[in-house]
C-alpha cells in the first residue's frame, strides 16, 4: 500500500442501467422460442428421417421410393415436403403423427420468424431514441467531442433534431462509444472519472458520490507549435536561449548524441576543437540565439541545431502547470520597444488562448499564418475531488496479498526479459564482465554489431528455449487444478513463491505494479491490467486534481527510480515527479541525472545489465511506452522495469483450430484471466448476404448455446498482420442490436484472431456505474 493511503479510483461516465435499457429484450424472448422451436425441428427431424430411411431401405412399395426420399430430403432441410398428403396416405400411422406434429412445429417457426422480424424493426427505432437520450449526456459528450469529433457533429445534428435520424452506420459508432462509456474504465479512457480512494477501518467499499467538477487544459501540441513558430521569428532572436542536447557523449575524437527529427537518430560528428569552445561557451551560462549566431556564423549555429547537437531551449518547463502564461509572459519580456505590430499583439492573443471558450473579441484572429485556436485544442477531464472511495483495510488486505503473488508471476513473464538477457550476452562478448561504457556508446554499438538484439528490440523473435519451456511450465501449473462446479479454475498463491524458489538469477519480479482490478464481489476481484508501480497509477490523477484546486496528499518517493519527466508533447504525460529525474535531449525538467553521464555495467548476481549509479530507469507518464523515443525505450526496457507488466493478451496462446476454450484462472481471490474462446473469424456466423436480419439472429443464437458462449462478452479482433487494436478489448452485447452488427462488421476477413473474453464482473448486475481500484503493491 502507498504510504499516504491512497489509491486511484476510475467510474464510468454512464450509469449501467442505460446500457442494460438497449437490449432488444422483446426480439430475443422471440428468439429464444425460435431456438426451442428449431431444436425440436432438428431432433424430431432426425427421428423421422431415420424412420423414413428405413422405409426406403425395406423396398416393399418401389413405386414409393421417389416420394419417400423427397419427402426425406425436405424435412432434413427444415422444409416442408412437396405431395404432403399423398406422403402421409405412403408411411405407417406412427410416422405419418410425427409428421403432422413436425409441420405444426415448422409452421410456429415461419409465424415467428415473421413476429421477430416485426419487433426487431420496432425495437429498432425504440432503441434508436433511447440511444440518443444517452448521448445527451453532458459528459458523454465532453468525452465523445475528444473522441471523434466528426461522430460528436452527427449527434449534435441528431439531439438538435430529433427526426433527422442518423444512417445505421451512424448509430452502431455511437453505440460502440456509449457502451465504451458505461462499460470500461481503462487508464487511457475519455469517458471517466477519476479520483482518489483512501483506506478505512470499516467493511465493505463504498464508492462515494459527489459532483465531479470538469479540468480543462490547453492540448500541449498547441503550446509546442506556437513556440515553435516564435522561436524562428528573427525579432526575437535576442530572447530565445540555445542548450546543448543533453545526451552528448565525447569518445575517441568524436562527439556522439541523439539528433533532432523524426526517429531521433544517433548523430556522431569530429570533435573539432572550435566546436568544443562553442558548445563549452554555450553550456557555462543562458545563452540566446542572437549571442550564440556571434560566436559562430549564422549558418553553423542553424546546421548544429537542425541536427541536434545545439537546442533551442523552451521558456516552459515539460512540466509546467501553465505553460502557455510563462509562454506569454517570456513573449511579453522578449518584445523590444518598436517591435513590429503582428509580434506585440502575440501576447493577449496567447492570454485568451488559455482559456477554454471563444476568444474575448468573439474570433479567433490569425496567428502567424494560421488560426489561433485549432479545433480541439482544449482537453476536458472530470475528476472528483475529495475522497472518492472508502475500501476496508481488513477486507481487502486478504486480496492485497494475493496481489503479492501476481507480482512474483510477473518476473519470468517480463515481455522485456528477452532482450535484456540478449543486451546482458551482447555486453559480455564485446565488452567484458567489468566494461563500463557509457549509455550512448552501449546503445550504439548494440543497434550496429547486435542484429539478434535489435530483433528482439522490435518483437521479430521469441524468447530463448529454456525461457519459453519455464513459461511453459508456469501456466501448466497453475492451470494444474481441475475446474470447479462454476468452470473455474483455483491456483494457490502459494505456489507462485515455491516455483519462485527455483527461478534462475536472471529472473527478478518488478519491484512495484499499478494493478487495475474490479470487484466480482465481496472476496474477489479481477484484474484488468497490471502497469508499472512507483505512483504511476495515481500522477496523472494527482496533476488533474491539483489542477482543479483540491489538496492532494504528496505521492510517495521511491529512492533508486528514475525518470524523464519529459511531456513529449501529451498531456497524459503530466504528472508530479516521484524519483530522480532525468535530462534527456529536448526536454525541459529540473534534471539531475544527465543521459550523456549513464553508464552501464554488468550484475553478476542477476546475470543482468545495470546503469552503475544504481539507478532503475521507469516510464511513468501515461502514455504507452511504443510513443516514446527510440533511446528513452531502449533505456527502460533494458534497464528497467516494463511499463505494461501484464496487458489483456498477456496468457499464451497460438492460432486456435476450431473453437478453443479456456477456463477462468483464480490465484486466491484474484481473477487473473476471464474465460476465454479463441477462434478464427471464419468460425463465427456472420450474416450472410441478402440473408434476413431475424434469421440471422435465431443462427448465431442456436451458435452461441452450442458452444457456451454467453451472449455477453468483450471481444479482441486481430487481424493476421497483427495491426489491429488488440490491447482495446470492445464490449459486445449479442442482445444489443446495434453492438452486435458493430462486433460483425470490424470483422475483416476469415484470417483474423477473435478472441472473446467473459463479461466479469457483469455489467447487468451493476447497480449503478461500473468502477475500476488502481491499487499499488510493492516488494
Amino acid at each position: 500500500m502507498s504510504g499516504t493511503g491512497m489509491f486511484g479510483v476510475r467510474v464510468a461516465a454512464l450509469p449501467a442501467a442505460g446500457l442494460a435499457a438497449l437490449r432488444f429484450e422483446r426480439t430475443w424472448a422471440l428468439v429464444d422460442e425460435l431456438v426451442h422451436t428449431s431444436r425440436r425441428l432438428s431432433e424430431e427431424g432426425e427421428t423421422i428421417c431415420a424412420a423414413l430411411y428405413r422405409l426406403i431401405g425395406e423396398g416393399r412399395r418401389p413405386e414409393l421410393k421417389p416420394l419417400l426420399v423427397g419427402a426425406r430430403r425436405a424435412v432434413f432441410a427444415g422444409r416442408r415436403p412437396d405431395r404432403m398428403e399423398r406422403v402421409l396416405t405412403a408411411v405407417p400411422d406412427e410416422v405419418a403423427e410425427w409428421l403432422r406434429d413436425w409441420m405444426t412445429c415448422l409452421e410456429r417457426r415461419t409465424a415467428g420468424e415473421a413476429e421477430l422480424a416485426e419487433a426487431l424493426a420496432a425495437e429498432q427505432a425504440d432503441k434508436a431514441g433511447l440511444l440518443r437520450q444517452l448521448a445527451a449526456d453532458k459528459g458523454f459528450r465532453r468525452g465523445l467531442f475528444l473522441s471523434s469529433p466528426t461522430l460528436s457533429a452527427e449527434v449534435s445534428k441528431w439531439l438538435a433534431c430529433p427526426q433527422a435520424v442518423p444512417r445505421r452506420q451512424v448509430l452502431l459508432r455511437l453505440a460502440r462509444y456509449v457502451a465504451r462509456a458505461t462499460v470500461k474504465t481503462s487508464p487511457f479512457a475519455t469517458f471517466v472519472i477519476s479520483g482518489l480512494g483512501r483506506w478505512a477501518d470499516q467493511d465493505g467499499t463504498v464508492i462515494m458520490s459527489g459532483e465531479p467538477v470538469t479540468v480543462p487544459e490547453l492540448d500541449l501540441r498547441v503550446v509546442r507549435r506556437r513556440w515553435a513558430q516564435l522561436a524562428r521569428q528573427p525579432e526575437l532572436a535576442g530572447a530565445v536561449e540555445v542548450g546543448v542536447n543533453a545526451s552528448v557523449t565525447e569518445e575517441n575524437g568524436r562527439l556522439l548524441f541523439l539528433g533532432a527529427g523524426a526517429g531521433e537518430p544517433l548523430r556522431s560528428m569530429p570533435a573539432e576543437p572550435a566546436l568544443l569552445e562553442l558548445l563549452a561557451y554555450v553550456r557555462a551560462a543562458d545563452r540566446t540565439l542572437h549571442a550564440v549566431r556571434e560566436r559562430a556564423t549564422p549558418d553553423a549555429v542553424e546546421r548544429l541545431l537542425e541536427l541536434g547537437l545545439l537546442e533551442l531551449r523552451r521558456p516552459f518547463a515539460d512540466q509546467a502547470t501553465d505553460p502557455l502564461g510563462e509562454l506569454a509572459a517570456w513573449l511579453a519580456g522578449a518584445l523590444a520597444p518598436g517591435s513590429p505590430e503582428t509580434l506585440t499583439a502575440l501576447p493577449q492573443m496567447l492570454n485568451e488562448l488559455r482559456q477554454p471558450g471563444t476568444n474575448a473579441n468573439g474570433h479567433a484572429p490569425a496567428w502567424i499564418g494560421e488560426p489561433l485556436r485549432p479545433e480541439g485544442s482544449h482537453l476536458e477531464t472530470a475528476v472528483a475531488p475529495g475522497v472518492m472511495a472508502l475500501c476496508g483495510r481488513r477486507a481487502w488486505q486478504p486480496v492485497l496479498n494475493d496481489l503479492q503473488a501476481v507480482r512474483l508471476l510477473l518476473g519470468p513473464l517480463d515481455p522485456d526479459l528477452p532482450a535484456k538477457l540478449a543486451a546482458a550476452r551482447f555486453f559480455l562478448h564485446r565488452y567484458g564482465r567489468t566494461g563500463s561504457p557509457r549509455f550512448l556508446s552501449f546503445y550504439r554499438d548494440t543497434h550496429t554489431s547486435a542484429p539478434q538484439l535489435r530483433a528482439l528490440l522490435h518483437n521479430r523473435l521469441g524468447p530463448p528455449a529454456d525461457l519459453s519451456r519455464l513459461r511453459r511450465d508456469l501456466w501448466d501449473a497453475l492451470y494444474a487444478a481441475p475446474e470447479d462446479l462454476h468452470g473455474v479454475i483455483a491456483a494457490d498463491p502459494a505456489l507462485l513463491t515455491k516455483l519462485a524458489s527455483g527461478w534462475p538469477r536472471y529472473i527478478s519480479p518488478p519491484g512495484s505494479i499499478a494493478c487495475y482490478l474490479q470487484q466480482i464481489d465481496d472476496d474477489h476481484v479481477v484484474l484488468n491490467t497490471v502497469y508499472s508501480g512507483y505512483g504511476r497509477g495515481t500522477g496523472r490523477i494527482r496533476h488533474l486534481l491539483a489542477r482543479a484546486g483540491a489538496p492532494v496528499p504528496p505521492a510517495d518517493s521511491t529512492p533508486g527510480i528514475a525518470e524523464c519527466l519529459g511531456s513529449f508533447g501529451t498531456n497524459l504525460n503530466l504528472r508530479p515527479p516521484t524519483a530522480t529525474a532525468i535530462d534527456y535531449p529536448f526536454t525541459v525538467t529540473e534534471a539531475r541525472l544527465p543521459l550523456a553521464d549513464l553508464r552501464v555495467g554488468y550484475d553478476p548476481a542477476t546475470l543482468r545489465l545495470i546503469l552503475t549509479d544504481g539507478t532503475r530507469p521507469m516510464h511513468l507518464g501515461m502514455t504507452s511506452e511504443l510513443t516514446l523515443p527510440p533511446a528513452l525505450a531502449f533505456l527502460i526496457k533494458i534497464f528497467g522495469e516494463p511499463p505494461l507488466a501484464m496487458g489483456p493478451a498477456w496468457q499464451r496462446g497460438g492460432r486456435p483450430e476450431g473453437v478453443s476454450r479456456r477456463p477462468r484462472l483464480r490465484l486466491g481471490r484474484v481473477v487473473l484471466a476471464r474465460a476465454c474462446w479463441r477462434l478464427h473469424a471464419a468460425e463465427v456466423p456472420l450474416p450472410a448476404k441478402g440473408e434476413n436480419e431475424a434469421a440471422y439472429l435465431v443462427r448465431l443464437a442456436l451458435w452461441l448455446d452450442r458452444q457456451a458462449i454467453p451472449r455477453r462478452f468483450f471481444a479482441r479482433v486481430i487481424s493476421p498482420t497483427g495491426r489491429g487494436k488488440d490491447r482495446k478489448p470492445v464490449y459486445v452485447d449479442t442482445v444489443d442490436h446495434f453492438l452486435l452488427l458493430s462486433f460483425t462488421r470490424s470483422i475483416s476477413g476469415p484470417g483474423d484472431l477473435v478472441v472473446l473474453e467473459e463479461a466479469l464482473p457483469d455489467p447487468a448486475s451493476c447497480d449503478s456505474r461500473v468502477a475500476e481500484f488502481v491499487m499499488e503493491v510493492s516488494r
